[in-house]
């Protein structure tokens, strides 16, 4: 449904190797292997992950964009999301000052639409029900991350 909505294709990997876990540590090789196996049978233009940093330390998060980093052979290009402080990720104006730093920072993309993205988020929490937990709604109403993203190309 969200997909359809974008007019994009959405893949989900589904395996044990990468339980979304604080503690579990993926195969990063493993991971570059899948993923650049995908990028290239699927012809994907744009990959958006998570920068350096991960969101709220998540080490999946990082293990990820490590992974997206080594990628060879790219066609495509790569998108980090932009991580941020827990002061600057739960204050209210956050969410709007991210518009003047556009103004500095041309290079990034920011997205910005406060009632879609409320549906949006939780129509992804409801296709992932075992995130749906009480603290993970209250992250979706209160983060930055709900209505605006800042992703920046990777700097190589």
């Amino acid at each position: 449904e969200i997909a359809l909505r974008f007019n994009a294709q959405v893949y989900f990997l589904e395996s044990n190797e990468f339980e979304d876990s604080q503690q579990a540590k993926w195969n990063i090789p493993r991971l570059t292997q899948l993923l650049q196996q995908f990028t290239t049978l699927h012809s994907i233009s744009t990959v958006f992950t998570f920068d350096s940093e991960g969101v709220s330390g998540h080490v999946n998060h990082r293990e990820l964009a490590i992974a997206a980093s080594r990628l060879q052979k790219r066609t495509f290009r790569v998108l980090h999301l932009k991580t941020h402080g827990t002061l600057w990720k739960y204050c209210i104006l956050s969410k709007w000052l991210c518009f003047y730093q556009n103004s500095v920072s041309p290079a990034c993309i920011y997205t910005l639409n406060p009632i879609q993205a409320f549906r949006t988020s939780f129509g992804c929490m409801k296709i992932h029900a075992s995130q749906f937990v009480w603290y993970r709604f209250l992250y979706l109403v209160f983060t930055c991350y709900t209505c605006v993203n800042q992703y920046h190309p990777e700097v190589k």
